[in-house]
């Protein structure tokens, strides 16, 4: 009997390779940004399908980055049982500081959450970016974030729960009401290096309508901008909206509110302050 170790996070890796409306508009971007004889990098390549994507697009090489040692061995064992040796080469180590053997003509690098609260997108292409080519071309070109007031459904299992939550697209309990118009807070180009990582948000939220509601939640969500000009919003495991919780904000008509929050891109919630209040008439 052959025992054998697969992936330390593989609720994470195996969403994302069946999530298909996620994969396959990076395919998508992917097939229209890879030229014939490109040399690509892939960082955090978890299952290795984009590396693959990119191999299938022409590319002379592709640089996978995995930093977990089991996704690398299992990694290795998919590029041969698929063919891909001559074209796909396998680098262990930290996509932040890892150094690439030469230039690259395409960056692929899906690190993303929502808002780019957490991952390591942002370190990770200040890096990867260095080794590009002139013109280097980025598949995750552009990543937007907006926020919005919001009315949640706070019960579960007949409790009432206050918790910081997800959206996701194929669940409608989990389906937010918008109360207010919708701001973007952030808009990031990923081709350009990104040195200043601290936010400080502060916006003006209108809430319109004639009923009594009741504002309980803040959402963030995201748009991503890809290359080709292609767009993906949120799916079942890429950049689905962010709920934060609120004390019961009851309006009724037209109000406006204060909103303000900060965290450091890529820090994680840890790094996340945020705070609504009236605008003083």
């Amino acid at each position: 009997m052959t025992r054998k170790q697969y992936w330390s996070m593989n609720e994470c890796v195996f969403d994302c390779l069946i999530d298909e409306k996620r994969t396959r508009a990076f395919q998508k971007a992917i097939m229209a940004t890879v030229r014939p004889g490109d040399v690509v990098v892939d960082a955090g390549a978890g299952s290795g399908i984009l590396a693959f994507f990119a191999a299938d697009a022409g590319a002379s090489r592709v640089y996978a980055i995995e930093r977990d040692p089991i996704h690398h061995e299992n990694m290795k064992a998919n590029i041969r049982r698929n063919g891909y040796e001559n074209q796909i080469t396998l680098l262990q180590g930290d996509a932040v500081h890892l150094q690439l053997p030469e230039p690259v003509d395409v960056i692929i690098c899906e690190m993303i959450a929502t808002g780019l609260i957490a991952e390591l997108q942002v370190p990770v292409m200040n890096n990867l970016i260095k080794y590009g080519k002139t013109g280097v071309r980025v598949v995750l070109a552009k990543f937007h974030s907006f926020v919005d007031l919001v009315s949640i459904d706070e019960r579960f299992y007949g409790q009432r729960l206050k918790i910081i939550r997800h959206e996701y697209p194929d669940m409608d309990t989990l389906t937010a009401s918008p109360l207010s118009d919708k701001k973007m807070f952030l808009a990031v180009d990923l081709s350009q290096p990104i040195r200043k990582t601290l936010l400080k948000i502060h916006t003006t939220l209108r809430v319109n309508g004639g009923s009594e509601s009741v504002i309980n939640g803040l959402r963030i969500s995201s748009l991503t901008v890809f290359y080709d000009g292609s767009i993906l919003d949120g799916t079942y495991a890429y950049s689905y909206p962010l709920i934060l919780p609120l004390e019961d904000i009851h309006v009724n008509g037209n109000e406006e509110f204060n909103v303000d929050f900060s965290y450091r891109l890529c820090g994680g919630l840890r790094t996340l302050v945020y705070g609504v209040s009236p605008v003083s008439q």
